[in-house]
């Protein structure tokens, strides 16, 4: 009879026999530290009968935030063509982080597009409000100038 490396039906008792001949040469040849406890043989992170558990995470899944994953998935829907989808996500998008000023500016081009001027043109005045709160006054300028030809054009 032939002996066969990956066949070994009594591995669990010869490697119990070696731990119990052998401590340190096996704890030294193995990853994991291994120590018998009733007639076990358990890994150094498994030594008490606790039952293991997950490591808490300190950050939320979706680290980047809310409002950009819905800018995506708006972006997306724009692709494929689904202007409603995507004006509802970047409202959304928008008035959870309301102190974003590019997502108010993609909310209003995108109600633009859908031909909604009033509602464009106030979220492209909200924009450009937060954008001189936050001292970018040329994009403020450029931002303005969208509202009030969309204004205009209404």
């Amino acid at each position: 009879m032939t002996r066969r490396s990956w066949y070994r039906p009594n591995a669990a008792l010869h490697d119990a026999a070696r731990i119990e001949r052998f401590p340190t040469i096996v704890r030294a040849q193995s990853r994991a530290l291994t120590v018998r406890v009733k007639d076990r043989v358990w890994h150094g992170c498994r030594k008490d009968d606790v039952q293991m558990s997950k490591p808490s995470r300190q950050t939320p899944p979706n680290a980047e935030g809310s409002a950009s994953v819905l800018c995506r998935r708006a972006l997306r829907h724009r692709r494929r063509g689904e202007e409603r989808r995507a004006l509802v996500l970047l409202r959304e998008a928008a008035h959870s982080s309301d102190q974003e000023p590019h997502l108010w500016a993609q909310y209003g081009v995108q109600c633009l597009r859908m031909g909604k001027k009033e509602h464009g043109a106030q979220a492209l005045t909200q924009a450009a409000w937060l954008q001189e709160r936050a001292g970018q006054h040329r994009k403020a300028a450029v931002t303005r100038a969208l509202a009030s030809d969309a204004l205009r054009a209404a």
